[in-house]
Formats: structure tokens, sequence, C-alpha cells
């Protein structure tokens, strides 16, 4: 009823949107009017016009509403112990991180007069400082910039004739810049050359990894060794290492095949086997056993490793074996949505069969 109505308004609206336009072109026309006679009609013609689009668009959207399909509340919460027990298995850990790196590049650059040049950085890094060594050869005063697409920043001033070494000025701290070329521009006298021998790159890239699982369920009713892989991957195109190592009431038992591994832009992935011999005499109940997996520095690193973990969720059998695990608690969950369904449906009829 809603929806037919709102139609028929929005259409309404339409038809008094022309009229209005074809009225103003109409006034236009005319000449009989006076200057404030004119000027008034069309103020009320552009209020008029104003007022209807404003109402198309607000018909327009209460229209788009009601076409959009509704989810009932009840319906969502039937439905998220079933996502629960579905995804139970398949969450993925992942963590990204940034390096702090200082770098050098043996640029040769030699820039007579207003020139400029392409630099291009070896790798596509993250730029947080730019300074410069080099020469400069001429009289008067000079200044060369660091030019990205969106800003020009002041390398270097000079003010004589003389060499510098890792000099900079408003590059020594810059906000973090990522782009695959610069460009280095000199203003000087036409007669004037700076030759930039090196340039010292301070910045950071983006490293990341994650896990595939990131748990995994294991009921033992017979028998205690347990055996699974993990995925281990590279979420960019960076060379990294990535140490694995058990942690938790189960480390002696647990055997990694590869505790290290050391992923490429050529091996993204890397498969790792674990395996667990667990102690015969283990007592009924649950317990969680976890894997470490850390970022391996090449080099000295300053800080707590960054760090993704697997855990393995193990449930013994026993006269403890009626203890709540995740899939029991999602089976709970969903039984009582199941209750509270019926239950209003039940309090709703009731209701109606007392009015009546």
């Amino acid at each position: 009823m809603e929806k037919a109505s709102l139609t028929r308004y929005l259409s309404l609206c339409q038809q008094y949107l022309f009229r209005t336009s074809d009225r103003i072109c109409d006034l236009r026309k005319k000449t009989l009017l006076g200057e404030e006679g004119y000027s008034n009609q069309i103020a009320k013609c552009h209020g008029a016009l104003h007022q209807y689009q404003s109402l198309s668009a607000s018909y327009k959207k209460r229209l788009s509403e009601l076409s959009q399909p509704k989810v009932s509340p009840l319906l969502l919460l039937l439905l998220i112990p079933v996502i629960l027990i579905a995804l139970q298995s398949s969450i993925t850990g992942f963590v990204t991180f940034s390096i702090l790196e200082n770098s050098e590049s043996d640029s040769l650059f030699s820039l007579i007069g207003n020139a400029s040049v392409v630099w291009t950085p070896e790798k596509n890094l993250i730029l947080h400082r730019v300074s410069i060594s080099g020469s400069y050869n001429g009289s008067g005063p000079a200044y060369i910039y660091l030019d990205t697409a969106k800003k020009s920043y002041l390398l270097l001033a000079l003010e004589k004739a003389g060499d510098f070494a890792n000099a900079c000025s408003s590059t020594c701290v810059l906000p973090a810049m990522q782009e695959e070329s610069y460009i280095i521009r000199a203003e000087a006298p036409a007669d004037a050359s700076i030759f930039i021998q090196n340039i010292s790159i301070g910045s950071s890239q983006l490293y990341g990894f994650s896990l595939q699982p990131g748990q995994e369920e294991v009921l033992l009713s017979e028998g205690r060794y347990i055996s699974g892989f993990i995925d281990v991957h590279s979420e960019f195109p960076s060379n990294i290492s990535i140490s694995l190592q058990p942690e938790g009431p189960f480390s002696n038992y647990t055997i990694i095949h590869q505790p290290v591994v050391h992923l490429d832009s050529d091996m993204p992935t890397r498969k790792v086997k674990y395996e667990m011999d667990l102690p015969r005499n283990l007592k009924p109940g649950t317990y969680e056993q976890q894997i470490i997996a850390q970022y391996l520095p090449s080099g000295a690193f300053k800080g707590e490793r960054p760090q993704e973990i697997f855990t393995v969720r193990i449930s013994v059998e026993g006269e403890e074996r009626y203890a709540p695990s995740s899939a029991r608690v999602s089976m709970f969950f969903l039984l009582l949505a199941l209750f509270i369904t019926f239950a209003t449906i039940f309090i709703k009829k009731h209701n109606i069969y007392k009015k009546r």
C-alpha cells in the first residue's frame, strides 16, 4: 500500500516539475511583466521547483528502502551460531608491519642551471628521509628540490660553491611517501653546475604474513597421535623469514618439520607439517597447544618481533567428554534462538485469541 502511494506521489511530483520548468521558460519569453514582477514570479517558480525536487528525492529514497529485502533480527540470531560452526576451522591469522631501513643510492646526477632529472629508487620504498651528497660549482644561491606528484620539498639551499655531504632541508623528516619515481629539480644560475654523487634514504618497507588455518579442533577418542599442516603465506612481494616454535602444555611432544621458512615473490606460500605424540596418561578434558610464527629479522631488530598464533584445541574424551566446547556452545545458542522464536509465536497467538 505504501509503495503504491509513493509511486503515485513521485509521478505527480515529476509532472509538477515539468510544468514549473515550462512556466519558467514562458516567463523568460514574456516582456509584459515589469522587472520587479518578473523577479517575483521567477523566485516563486524556483521555490516550487526546489520543493518538488526535494519531495521527489525523499520519495525515491523511501521506495529504494522498501525495495530492499529485510532480514529479521531473529533470523540473524539463528544464523550466527551456524556461521560460527562453519567458519570454526577456517579462521586465518594475519599480521602486517613495517621496518625502518637506511640505504644508499649511488645515483650520479649532473644539473646545469635550471634543470631536472627523474630519480627512481631501487625499491618501491616508503620514504621518510632523503639527503644528498655532492658538490656545487657556481656563484650565487642555488636550490635543489624533491618533487612528488602533489608537492615539492626543498632538498638543499646552497649559498656558495663547495661540497656537501648527507645534507637535507625540508626532506630531513618527510611524511610517509611511496611513489614509483621522483623529480630532483635545480634552480641555479645559468652557468652553475650541481653534481649529486649519492642519495641517502631513510625508508620503511611493508611486510606481512598469514597462517591458514588460524586454529584446528581435534577430538581424541582413541590414540594420542595428531598431525596436520599450516600454510604460511607472505602478503607482500618481499623476502621474509618466519620462525615457528611450539608453545603450550605439549611443546615437548610437538615436532615442526620446518621450523624456519623463507618466503619471497617466487615462493610466497610454504606448507609446514606438524606432529604431536601426546602422553598416554592424558586426563579427559580440553587442552590448547599453540605454534607461534614470528618474523625472523636478517639483522639488528628493536622491539618485539611481530607474530601470529596457530592454535590446536584438543578435546580428550572420558568422564569430562560433555565439557563445553565451542561447537557445543554454538549449538546451545542455536537451540536457545529456536526456543525464543517458538515462544514469541505462541505468545502472539495467545494474545490474539484473548482479544477475540
